[in-house]
């Protein structure tokens, strides 16, 4: 009986035994585990630690990529004042539009204009226009712009007309009954100087071929000194409305029709 005592005590205090060391393996074991969490805890710490700076260095780096695209598309944009790198606002868009509408719609109308102007213009060559400027000259060199006007026009209209030659230079130098139209188209006459004096003149004269110029350079555009088309002219004296009543007197001329 002692003896079964003896033993159950032996018994019972290996298993106290076993426990208490069970229960110390164990708690060693919750100690390590707690150390590593607290471990890998640090070294997560220590992770982000290192980490945030990489992170901030990218968003830094991204940051001046950025920039760097921003000032290249600004770079691409053509030169212009600082005002042209502002928005525009859409009331300003529409400002600009209907300027440039406007601004088009009056070139339209100059367009239109001279097409108006020049639809009688006619074919010349240099020694026409030349011929023209000389023939203004001698004939009206010492009259008002508007009679200068009118003895171009007088040549230019006799062109447009089925009665007369097409051209400036059949015109001048045309013959009726073995007569020039123009007396000073005569041989070594007045034109035949004018010509070889043309750009060479001095003076008053220069001044007149100059005026004469611009008064054929006009005529030619279409540009007319009266509404109607007068083919003749000569000076104005007493009496000649008389014979032709339906004339115009311009200066010291008198412009009227057959």
């Amino acid at each position: 009986m002692r003896t079964k005592i003896i033993t159950f005590g032996c018994i019972l205090l290996a298993g106290m035994m076993i426990s208490s060391g069970t229960r110390s393996v164990k708690a060693e074991e919750v100690v390590a585990t707690d150390a590593a969490i607290e471990t890998k805890i640090e070294e997560i710490k220590s992770e982000k630690v290192e980490t945030l700076p990489e992170e901030k260095v990218e968003e830094e780096v991204k940051a001046e990529e950025a920039e760097d695209e921003i000032e290249a598309e600004e770079d691409e944009t053509p030169l212009g004042s600082a005002d042209d790198k502002k928005p525009q606002s859409k009331k300003k868009t529409t400002k600009n539009i209907s300027k440039k509408t406007v601004k088009k719609a009056e070139k339209a109308e100059k367009a239109s204009e001279v097409k108006k102007q020049s639809k009688d213009v006619i074919k010349y060559t240099d020694e026409e226009f030349k011929i023209l400027v000389c023939v203004t000259f001698l004939e009206a060199g010492n009259q008002s712009y508007k009679g200068k006007l009118a003895t171009a026009n007088a040549v230019i209209n006799r062109v447009l007309n089925k009665r007369f030659p097409n051209t400036i230079k059949g015109v001048i130098y045309q013959k009726y009954a073995g007569r020039y139209q123009f007396a000073l188209c005569a041989p070594g006459g007045k034109l035949e100087q004018a010509m070889k004096n043309y750009g060479k003149n001095t003076g008053w004269r220069a001044a007149y071929e100059k005026a004469c110029i611009k008064v054929v350079k006009d005529a030619l555009a279409g540009k007319t000194a009266t509404d109607r088309r007068y083919h003749f002219f000569r000076l104005h004296y007493k009496g000649i409305e008389n014979w032709k009543s339906d004339g115009v007197k311009i200066d010291d001329t008198y412009y009227y029709n057959y």
